[in-house]
């Protein structure tokens, strides 16, 4: 990682007069190039503390940087992800606004800021910002935004659109697994529970080991409204084999304690 470091020495007085006169003619101010030289390298130690699970160490590099330099969007974009870390939503919501507001170009500002608005139910919001990375013929990444898209649908009752969101997703990356994932949430909430245990079960098959968990505890669901009682102890149980320490451990436990 660049942390924007450079070498230091003596400048002979002849360099600093054709500096200053550099100043007057091209704007360059040299105590602001310092400035945002630090800023740079505090974003970046930032970045790795947060990579690195230190997010408070991360915030407070990151204000830092932002003290030295407010006009850098990624400073603010990993600023508000760490606030997100620390579940103190409104302020991440403000400074992935800002990241957003200072450089509308930058789509991992943008996907980032769709993703929080989801997380904090402003379903309308988290569509809006989608929207606008699907309408970017650069950006590389748009099932990502589909699937964004498509939640926000789903969320808002507005299942078509949602499912031709997630189509949209899997059309341009048929392996994308949150997109099929939530094809299954889709089609269990309408009832409609072969279609959903089919998703459920690709999902279980190629998926990595965290989505796999929750794939087999919401088919273990499906199981359990059918009165299917094996085959939803079943998946409860690979759930738990797939991720023993995961966000669907405990509820899996509680329920094959029920079930048992």
């Amino acid at each position: 990682m660049n942390l924007g470091n450079r070498a230091s020495g003596p400048v002979a007085i002849g360099l600093i007069a054709t500096l200053g006169l550099a100043c007057a003619t091209t704007g360059f101010d040299p105590e602001v190039e310092q400035k945002h030289q630090e800023a740079e390298a505090r974003r970046d130690l930032g970045m790795d503390h947060l990579a690195k699970g230190r997010t408070a160490m991360a915030i407070r590099e990151l204000a830092h940087s932002a003290s030295l330099n407010d006009s850098d969007a990624a400073t603010q974009l990993w600023l508000g992800e760490s606030y997100r870390r620390k579940g103190r939503m409104e302020e991440a919501r403000r400074y992935a606004e800002l990241a957003v507001r200072l450089d509308p170009s930058n789509h991992d500002a943008r996907l980032n800021l769709s993703g929080l608005y989801l997380q904090m139910e402003y379903f309308a919001e988290a569509s809006e910002q989608a929207q606008a990375l699907i309408d970017d013929p650069t950006y590389l990444t748009p099932w990502q935004a589909f699937n964004n898209r498509g939640w926000a649908q789903f969320r808002m009752k507005q299942y078509a659109q949602a499912r031709l969101s997630f189509e949209e997703a899997l059309d341009y990356r048929a392996r994308y697994w949150p997109a099929r994932l939530n094809l299954g949430i889709l089609a269990e909430s309408q009832g409609k529970t072969r279609e959903a245990i089919e998703a459920f079960g690709r999902v279980v098959e190629g998926s990595p080991r965290g989505i796999a968990a929750e794939a087999n505890f919401r088919a273990a669901e499906v199981y359990v409204a059918l009165g299917n009682r094996p085959d939803a102890i079943q998946h409860f149980e690979a759930s738990l084999v797939s991720s023993p320490n995961g966000p669907w451990s405990d509820r899996s436990r509680e329920l094959l304690d029920i079930l048992r």
